[in-house]
């Protein structure tokens, strides 16, 4: 009794305060009806008027007969839930056959077991595995044909070859686009600093660093020199240790300087070497993606060489005739339209054997004894 009255006290104070909270509902929301405030209150003042009618029955009640103590919220214990339906096996109400009659036979009997279905899985994946091997070799090959066409600028390319003799010349007196930016580039870096200044340098600073290191190991031999004098000289009077001792790691350092010095200088007279070689074209490219050697180098394409031994893969002056240049670059275009031909069949056999091969595999079957 004392846990009833502990309880409709609680509910009483939650009403009262939803009571309260009512008229403020409209501060929180915008969704609810206009007659949600009446309705509220309604509501909660009949559940409130319940509540204060079964506290004064059971109060009284209390008071004159149980005479119970009323404990603190936090001492009621949890109310557990309600079992609204109680099991009850068939055995209880069917005989034995009765009930076999009803529920019938067993309904997984007809069911695939787990064995078989792991290994249908297995080889679903073996199945799904295969195709995404081939269809990556594909893929990548024909991502590598794309990237080689894409480099090689083809077919595109093949249309100024195409076109009659002066286009073609106009065409490449023109310096392309990849040229222009590593003019751009060489021009740049020569504006900072040019090429011939830093060799020029860098012979300077190798000959400075290996003059050092020179000295250096002469100064630590004669040092080693004099106190070995001074030794023979004043014998147990000269108290200083041999210096050979005390330079070992300063040596085996200015050696091994020494060392690295002699193969950077062969590595620089490798680069001076192709420097030099190219030192010509360096000089044109520094005139910038719009500087006139560039542009007179370019105006040179399909002029007359001065001596036989001056030919040009680009001199297409002779005649246009079958062995004339002309005539071989419509032979060599003809080369690459028929390779290229090749390579877009290859593509669509590729494709149709991994189409095929994807049916195949979709096809295939698994058998397994059960």
């Amino acid at each position: 009794m004392g846990h009833a009255l502990a309880r409709l006290n609680i509910a009483e104070s939650t009403a009262r305060e939803s009571q309260r909270s009512i008229p403020y509902l409209g501060a929180y929301t915008t969704t609810l009806p206009t007659d949600s405030t009446s309705t509220f209150t309604e509501t909660v003042k009949s559940h409130l008027s319940i509540i204060a009618d079964l506290k004064a029955a059971t109060q009284k009640d209390n008071d004159f007969i149980f005479l119970k103590t009323i404990p603190n919220e936090p001492q009621l214990p949890a109310i557990g839930k309600l079992a609204l339906a109680k099991p009850t096996s068939l055995t209880e109400l069917y005989k034995a056959d009765d009930v076999q009659r009803i529920i019938g036979g067993d309904l997984f009997a007809k069911l695939i077991p787990m064995s078989v279905t792991q290994s249908a899985s297995m080889y679903s994946e073996e199945k799904a595995k295969l195709i995404r091997a081939e269809q990556e070799k594909s893929d990548i090959a024909d991502g590598e044909l794309m990237a080689a066409l894409d480099h090689l600028q083809l077919p595109g390319s093949l249309k100024r070859f195409t076109e009659s003799k002066d286009e073609v010349l106009n065409e490449l007196r023109k310096p392309p686009q990849a040229v222009k930016e590593i003019a751009r580039e060489v021009s740049a870096g020569e504006r900072l600093e040019r090429t011939a200044n830093l060799v020029g340098k860098l012979q300077q600073l190798r000959t400075k660093v290996q003059e050092g290191i020179q000295t250096a190991l002469s100064q630590l031999e004669e040092e080693e020199r004099v106190c070995e004098g001074m030794r023979a000289q004043y014998g147990t009077d000269w108290t200083q240790k041999p210096s050979a001792g005390q330079t070992v790691s300063m040596r085996q350092e200015l050696n091994s300087n020494k060392d690295n010095l002699e193969q950077a200088k062969s590595n620089d007279d490798l680069l001076e070497a192709q420097w030099i070689r190219y030192r010509t074209d360096i000089e044109i490219l520094a005139s910038g993606e719009e500087g006139l050697p560039l542009r007179e180098e370019f105006k040179k394409v399909g002029t007359k060489a001065k001596t036989p031994t001056q030919g040009s893969l680009l001199d297409l002056v002779d005649d246009e005739g079958s062995t004339g240049s002309m005539g071989r670059v419509a032979e060599n275009v003809q080369i690459v339209e028929r390779g290229l031909s090749g390579l877009n069949v290859i593509k669509r056999e590729r494709q149709t054997t991994l189409k095929q091969l994807k049916e195949a595999v979709d096809n295939l079957v698994f058998l397994s004894s059960l």
